[in-house]
């Protein structure tokens, strides 16, 4: 099996995932291995703070252009980086953009399933695709508490909203550890678009971000340890 190589943490904001990430480099780091922390939406992406305050299909699918190409060209980073032989830990990727936009556009497919292949078939250039995926879940009440301190709050979060990006991160896990190991996909299938993603999915790993930090930290090193 290919030693893992790219980590992508994932969770509404006040989950505690950029603070895991910054510890996980540094534990990593501390054991011989070359990491490089990176993060989404990258510094070069500009989010209109109108559109984003906005919770209709026409306004989350404008957003979910945006933040699919940025993620092209970040792949491209990331890639380059994994070919040097260094481990990646992203601070969001693919499933922030189907977990946030996925659930405004939702009720416009006739399944998770359905929103989630064109979804994976609308990201087919991207060039890196995570190992194993770490998705710190936390009741958005608690996650709003966390942050509320924050003078730089994003205009995703509220809690209702929040609930349902939750909801369905979850929902969208489950689809996808489902398929893990990916299934044998066939020439010529609807799938074919998206096998970068199943070739490389090892892994969906759900933690509670609401335990203690040490434990926490703990628990993500965990899921990643046998992999290394």
């Amino acid at each position: 099996m290919k030693h893992l190589t790219f980590i992508a943490m994932e969770g509404i904001d006040g989950s505690g995932k950029t603070t895991v990430s910054r510890k996980l480099k540094s534990l990593l780091t501390e054991k011989g291995y070359k990491v490089f922390l990176t993060e989404e939406p990258t510094g070069s992406l500009k989010v209109d703070p109108v559109l984003a305050e906005k919770r209709d299909a026409e306004s989350a699918y404008k957003l979910l252009m945006s933040f699919t190409e940025d993620r092209i060209k970040h792949s491209r980073i990331i890639k380059e980086k994994l070919d040097a032989g260094e481990i990646v830990i992203s601070d969001r990727y693919f499933l922030s953009s189907a977990a946030y936009q996925g659930v405004l556009l939702k009720d416009l497919y006739s399944s998770n399933t359905e929103l989630l292949n064109f979804l994976l078939t609308l990201s087919s250039p991207i060039e890196a695709w995570p190992d194993i995926v770490i998705l710190l879940d936390i009741d958005p009440d608690l996650s709003l508490e966390r942050i509320k301190a924050r003078s730089d709050i994003s205009k995703f979060e509220d809690s209702r909203y929040l609930k349902k990006v939750r909801d369905f991160y979850l929902a969208l896990s489950e689809i996808l550890s489902s398929r893990v190991p990916r299934y044998n996909v066939q020439s010529g299938s609807d799938h074919d678009t998206v096998r970068p993603f199943w070739n490389n999915l090892k892994k969906i790993e759900i933690i509670d971000s609401s335990i203690r930090r040490k434990y926490l930290l703990s628990r993500c090193v965990s899921a990643v340890e046998d992999m290394l």
